[in-house]
Protein backbone atom coordinates (compact mmCIF):
# COMPACT_ATOMS: atom_id res chain seq x y z
CA UNK A 1 0.00 0.00 0.00
CA UNK A 2 1.37 3.12 -0.60
CA UNK A 3 -0.24 6.88 1.02
CA UNK A 4 1.15 9.78 -0.24
CA UNK A 5 0.62 13.22 0.19
CA UNK A 6 -1.24 15.67 -2.40
CA UNK A 7 2.47 17.62 -3.06
CA UNK A 8 4.17 14.26 -3.11
CA UNK A 9 0.92 12.95 -5.82
CA UNK A 10 1.65 16.10 -7.53
CA UNK A 11 5.81 15.54 -7.60
CA UNK A 12 5.37 11.74 -8.53
CA UNK A 13 2.34 11.07 -10.31
CA UNK A 14 3.37 9.23 -13.11
CA UNK A 15 5.22 6.59 -10.24
CA UNK A 16 2.08 6.70 -8.66
CA UNK A 17 0.23 5.57 -11.99
CA UNK A 18 2.77 3.14 -12.45
CA UNK A 19 2.35 1.59 -9.42
CA UNK A 20 -1.60 1.73 -9.58
CA UNK A 21 -1.49 -0.01 -12.68
CA UNK A 22 0.55 -2.71 -11.61
CA UNK A 23 -1.77 -3.77 -8.71
CA UNK A 24 -0.67 -1.91 -5.94
CA UNK A 25 -2.96 0.26 -3.41
CA UNK A 26 -2.27 3.84 -4.03
CA UNK A 27 -4.04 6.59 -1.81
CA UNK A 28 -3.33 10.36 -1.93
CA UNK A 29 -3.92 11.66 2.12
CA UNK A 30 -4.21 15.63 2.97
CA UNK A 31 -3.93 16.79 6.84
CA UNK A 32 -3.11 12.78 7.43
CA UNK A 33 -6.41 11.48 6.17
CA UNK A 34 -6.85 9.23 3.01
CA UNK A 35 -9.25 12.11 0.94
CA UNK A 36 -8.49 9.78 -2.74
CA UNK A 37 -7.98 5.80 -3.70
CA UNK A 38 -6.12 6.11 -7.10
CA UNK A 39 -6.96 3.08 -9.19
CA UNK A 40 -6.48 1.47 -12.77
CA UNK A 41 -9.17 1.40 -15.33
CA UNK A 42 -9.70 -2.22 -16.79
CA UNK A 43 -7.96 -2.80 -19.62
CA UNK A 44 -9.60 -6.19 -20.67
CA UNK A 45 -12.53 -5.61 -23.25
CA UNK A 46 -15.89 -6.74 -21.70
CA UNK A 47 -17.46 -9.45 -23.94
CA UNK A 48 -19.89 -8.28 -26.02
CA UNK A 49 -22.95 -10.48 -25.57
CA UNK A 50 -25.36 -10.57 -28.43
CA UNK A 51 -29.32 -10.70 -28.18
CA UNK A 52 -31.15 -13.80 -29.75
CA UNK A 53 -34.27 -12.59 -31.55
CA UNK A 54 -37.62 -14.31 -29.73
CA UNK A 55 -36.15 -14.74 -26.25
CA UNK A 56 -39.38 -13.35 -25.16
CA UNK A 57 -41.59 -15.61 -27.14
CA UNK A 58 -44.40 -17.15 -24.24
CA UNK A 59 -43.11 -14.90 -21.50
CA UNK A 60 -46.72 -13.13 -21.87
CA UNK A 61 -45.10 -9.95 -22.97
CA UNK A 62 -47.95 -8.11 -24.31
CA UNK A 63 -48.04 -4.28 -25.90
CA UNK A 64 -51.12 -2.33 -26.79
CA UNK A 65 -51.82 -1.65 -30.24
CA UNK A 66 -52.53 2.07 -29.62
CA UNK A 67 -49.53 2.09 -27.44
CA UNK A 68 -48.23 5.42 -29.14
CA UNK A 69 -51.93 7.07 -29.43
CA UNK A 70 -51.31 9.70 -27.15
CA UNK A 71 -54.19 10.10 -24.26
CA UNK A 72 -55.63 13.13 -25.56
CA UNK A 73 -56.07 14.47 -22.12
CA UNK A 74 -52.23 13.87 -21.01
CA UNK A 75 -51.76 15.63 -24.44
CA UNK A 76 -53.57 19.21 -23.16
CA UNK A 77 -51.58 18.88 -20.20
CA UNK A 78 -48.12 19.22 -21.85
CA UNK A 79 -49.56 21.39 -24.37
CA UNK A 80 -50.78 23.82 -21.42
CA UNK A 81 -47.19 23.52 -19.67
CA UNK A 82 -49.39 21.27 -16.37
CA UNK A 83 -46.90 18.44 -16.37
Amino acid sequence: MIIATVQEGQAGLAKLIDAAVAGEEVFISKEGKRIVRLTAVETQPQPVVKRKPGALAGQGFWVSPDFDDPDPDILLMFENGEA
